[in-house]
């Protein structure tokens, strides 16, 4: 499983087992997997136990709404949706 989180201020996270952390020139770490520090690993896998949930989380989206649905908001501006029931 792969997580990639980009926030607003430019910070970049990839989590795969290993983790490349960056933001422009200020940060750039990169861990391999295997070599993450033992105080490190729990969250590690809480990472993992996340995912799992946002999968679940987006079966039961799916499920609800179908896997095409767009609302008219500011963030995605003029949009379309099909509601599958």
């Amino acid at each position: 499983m792969k997580f990639v989180f980009e926030f607003d201020d430019g910070l970049r996270v990839e989590y795969s087992g290993s983790f490349r952390i960056q933001q422009g020139e200020k940060i750039n770490v990169y861990i391999k997997e295997g070599f993450v520090p033992d105080k490190l690993k729990e969250p590690c896998r809480v990472l993992d136990r996340i995912g799992a949930e946002i999968r679940k989380l987006v079966g039961t989206i799916t499920d609800e709404v179908g896997t095409t649905w767009y609302v008219k908001d500011d963030a995605m501006g003029e949009g379309r949706g099909v509601w599958h029931e």
